[in-house]
């Protein structure tokens, strides 16, 4: 009866990248991408959150959503417990599970590697086989290379922050703009700008 939603950030390079979700009943829900916070709300919620449906990749639970996920998907791992910032900083694009902090807590891991036509097998100690619906294809056994958010190319949402740091016109956060600034201001405005 009950939901929350969260935009993540813009993606439209045709690169990989680094997608998580952190979910702590006591502290609310943040979305990463690339390791930096992209969204968040500070909803915290109690009781039983289980809605009786599956998990579900690229779809949502009902399996019946009118829009299907247009993109590839790798490595999708679930944790049963809220990673910190700093952890999925520090591991966002790595494939080594095996020496990952919270090894201990990982309840679900879909490499998208080992496949048949019906199942994508899962490579936990839990063995939660995910069956494939619709016949997705998928590539197997290729090196995956996330592009940092700091390494990739402006997109439309980066204009107005760009042109404005440009400017030195320092920007409000009340403007909720979404994209990031790439001009080369970093060591300040002074001297740097044309006029007033």
């Amino acid at each position: 009866s009950n939901r929350i939603d969260l935009n993540g950030g813009s993606i439209s390079d045709n690169e990989w990248h680094h997608i998580a979700v952190s979910v702590s009943r006591q502290n609310g829900i943040f979305t990463f991408q690339d390791g930096e916070l992209v969204s968040s709300t500070s909803d915290s919620f109690t009781g039983n959150i289980d809605s009786g449906l599956p998990i579900s990749i690229g779809q949502d639970g009902t399996l019946t959503y009118s829009a299907e996920f247009e993109g590839w998907i790798d490595e999708v791992r679930v944790w049963n417990e809220a990673l910190s910032e700093e952890t999925l900083a520090d591991w966002a694009c790595s494939n080594t599970v095996s020496l990952h902090p919270n090894v201990n807590q990982l309840i679900g891991h879909w490499s998208m590697d080992a496949i048949n036509l019906l199942q994508v097998f899962d490579n936990s100690s839990f063995g939660n086989h995910l069956s494939l619906i619709n016949g997705p294809t998928l590539s197997t056994n290729e090196t995956i290379t996330c592009t940092s958010l700091l390494n990739a190319a402006p997109v439309i949402v980066d204009i107005a922050p760009t042109v404005l740091s440009h400017l030195c016109v320092d920007i409000d956060p009340a403007w909720e703009l979404d994209g990031e600034s790439y001009a080369s201001n970093s060591g300040g405005c002074s001297g740097n700008c044309q006029g007033d």
